[in-house]
């Protein structure tokens, strides 16, 4: 695959259509050059180790589609029942095996590592016990923190969220059901150990890669969570998602779509549900490009088990670098004051204390937890350490810098195709302009403004662009051949 190629994926899109591995329909990846010859593998497991099913689109056959894999036949409830019958100091938990056990199974696992006495407060929040996960290359664990729940719940108290699907957020799930107000929630989640402690009616095993549900009976129960007990009552859905950050956003965007197509069927809805979407903010160009309603917030989030990611001393410098992305307006997504957020009346929202507000670009532009100025030859707000390279058209770190490599990498602001800038455009240079090209001017405007190519007002005026299958076609108007 050449550097201009990109690896696309494409998620089921009629049942039955996509071959099945142990963890749901699989994904079909391909190149941007052959949409016909890409293959189909797992979407849970990026690591062949973990899942070895591997289809090639010419190899794929009608026996590979109707193929399935049924889960588990072990009996889960009957555990569950057994465990909470017994007193708490007879409820135990072997982190060697992953299960529950009572203490006349000891002997089983005698020299194993065990926890005993699970209380009913530990039983309502097995994160408070159970071993994260954390094996990055097939399933990491990382649970939110006090005060990041805290701030969560208080969001959706302001948003009057009667129900919340926790996807992938089993802590915030058991900090609802402890604190239950009118917020209720229900937990969909790749790992199979909250089957031990959930019942149906609050839990279902899922795999939020391909909106998949590992068992159909969980499947009905959930959507009897999703609909109104009332067709005139009005109860405010939420979809609270912290998808792993290796997952790619089109399959994580997909399973949204198609969890709301169910919410709207199922009450015969047209409105969207709330969407909290738990991401690093590097990503956010990647969210915006599936789910372009999504606005990145200033809340940096914290987490218990992840020693970068929290306020520890071993954090990073300009903390967390996870935020929280939402369909819910800015100004609404209130954050505490205590932490030194602070509210932007130009911005109308709250941003964190080291935002400054910058006139020129009338915004507070800070992504990363740092202090950015703005640079007035890219017209645009900056890295703090970050110096200009006119070669480049950027700000780049300081310290050596190979303009070749450097451009390899970044995304041109004219055709928006990563692999050069926007001098070595082969949409400009198409057009033979014998006018030289100046650094201080827009090179699709030809107007020394405050703005670039990468925000020109009058892009639309001057190009015309097609998009079809994933493929986009870019061209000047006549009046533009200068």
């Amino acid at each position: 695959m050449n550097q201009h190629e990109k690896l696309l994926v494409r998620c089921e899109e009629e049942p039955g259509t996509h071959p099945h591995c142990p963890h749901g329909p699989m994904l079909y990846f391909y190149k941007t050059s052959s949409l016909k010859e890409g293959f189909f593998a797992c979407s849970a497991f990026r690591d062949k180790n973990s899942c070895g099913y591997h289809t090639n689109l010419k190899e794929l056959s009608d026996s590979h589609k109707k193929r399935r894999y049924p889960m588990e036949t072990y009996d889960y409830k009957k555990l569950r029942r057994k465990i909470k019958s017994v007193p708490v100091e007879n409820r135990n938990y072997c982190h060697t095996c992953n299960l529950p056990y009572v203490h006349l199974e000891a002997n089983v696992h005698s020299d194993h590592n065990t926890l005993q006495g699970i209380t009913d407060e530990k039983f309502l929040n097995p994160t408070s016990f159970l071993k994260p996960i954390d094996n990055d290359k097939v399933e990491a664990q990382y649970f939110f923190d006090e005060k990041s729940l805290k701030v969560f719940t208080s969001l959706l108290d302001k948003c009057d969220i009667r129900k919340v699907v926790c996807i992938g957020t089993p802590r915030l799930h058991a900090y609802l059901q402890k604190n239950k107000g009118h917020t209720d929630s229900f937990l969909l989640d790749f790992d199979h150990r909250y089957f031990y402690f959930y019942d149906d009616d609050q839990f279902a095993w899922y795999n939020m890669c391909n909106n998949h549900f590992f068992d159909e009976k969980q499947r009905t129960f959930f959507e009897k969570f999703l609909t109104l007990e009332d067709e005139d009552d009005d109860e405010n859905l939420a979809l609270f998602i912290d998808p792993p950050f290796g997952c790619r956003t089109e399959v994580v965007a997909n399973s949204i779509k198609q969890l709301t197509a169910l919410y709207r069927s199922k009450n015969k809805l047209h409105k969207m549900p709330t969407v909290f979407w738990v991401y690093p903010y590097f990503g956010e160009s990647y969210i915006r490009q599936v789910m372009p309603e999504m606005e990145m917030c200033d809340y940096k989030i914290n987490y218990t088990n992840h020693e970068s990611y929290s306020d520890g001393s071993k954090g990073r410098k300009l903390g967390s670098p996870v935020r929280l992305f939402s369909n819910v307006p800015q100004n609404l997504i209130v954050l505490p004051t205590a932490e030194g957020y602070k509210f932007c009346q130009p911005c109308n929202r709250w941003t964190s204390k080291e935002n400054t507000h910058c006139t020129i670009c009338s915004d507070c532009p800070s992504k990363n937890g740092d202090t950015y100025r703005h640079c007035m030859e890219c017209k645009t707000c900056v890295k703090p350490n970050y110096v200009h390279c006119k070669d480049c058209r950027r700000c780049t770190q300081k310290g050596e810098h190979n303009c070749a490599e450097y451009q390899a990498r970044i995304r041109c602001w004219i055709c928006r195709e990563v692999g050069h800038n926007e001098y070595n455009c082969r949409a400009l240079q198409l057009y033979k302009t014998k006018k030289k090209l100046h650094s201080n001017l827009c090179l699709i405007c030809r107007q020394p403004k405050p703005h670039n190519e990468k925000s020109c007002p009058k892009r639309k005026q001057y190009i015309v662009e097609h998009s079809f299958m994933g493929q986009s076609t870019l061209k000047f108007k006549k009046r533009h051949r200068k």
